[in-house]
């Protein structure tokens, strides 16, 4: 299956949607956001 791109639908997302595009937990993006600086919640 080819990869295919999702339109952006808008600017923000909460945790939980980004937890669910990139099938994580939610605990996972607060470690990331914890490691890597470019990653800061607005």
């Amino acid at each position: 299956m080819p990869y295919k791109e999702r339109e952006i639908g808008k600017l923000y997302y909460t945790i939980g949607e980004v937890a669910d595009m990139f099938r994580v937990n939610t605990s996972l993006i607060r470690f990331w956001e914890k490691e890597f600086e470019i990653l800061k919640p607005v």
